[in-house]
């Protein structure tokens, strides 16, 4: 499979507008730190229904759920959407509010401390290493807002959070 860049997914914007969603995921990770290859389009929703129901009518078929919560779709062309539902995180709304502001290519990109968050949770080695490179490149007062955010929502994650800071700064 080859890597599809946010630029191939502009069209599919227009036809999501105006529902309630962030790009996440790899993509997402292009934005806070040097492209890496995805495959997919990773979408964070608080209105699974809405959203499902338009992919029907853009030609989507439903290929499955995801254990994370939500549901992968696929393209007649092959191209693959997971539609992730984030409407049980305390912070769904907030992080959605705010990627409404983030924009890249068009499209609302999750703001970087809520996508380290979703990452922390998910834990998976690909995710470790997304949170370690999207620090690298973070400022001072980003680190600073990213460690409050999961203080708040993910307290248990915080030590991770530090150590993961910590060895990024060190491959430096």
């Amino acid at each position: 499979m080859r890597k599809h860049s946010l630029q191939e997914w502009t069209l599919l914007v227009d036809k999501l507008r105006p529902l309630y969603y962030a790009v996440a995921g790899g993509l997402a990770v292009g934005v806070y730190s040097p492209e890496r290859a995805t495959q997919d389009l990773d979408l964070v929703i608080i209105t699974r229904s809405l959203v499902e129901k338009r992919l029907l009518e853009l030609g989507y078929t439903k290929v499955g759920e995801l254990s994370i919560g939500g549901s992968t779709w696929r393209l007649p062309d092959g191209r693959e959407i997971d539609v992730i539902d984030i409407s049980d995180k305390a912070w769904a709304e907030e992080a959605l509010q705010e990627a409404s502001k983030t924009i890249f290519h068009d499209f609302p990109i999750l703001p970087l401390p809520y996508l380290i968050l979703m990452k922390l949770e998910s834990s998976r080695m690909q995710d470790i290493a997304d949170i370690g490179r999207m620090l690298k490149y973070a400022d001072r007062s980003q680190r600073q807002r990213i460690r409050s955010i999961v203080a708040s929502y993910r307290p248990q994650d915080l030590e991770d959070y530090e150590q993961i800071l910590l060895l990024g700064d060190l491959e430096s």
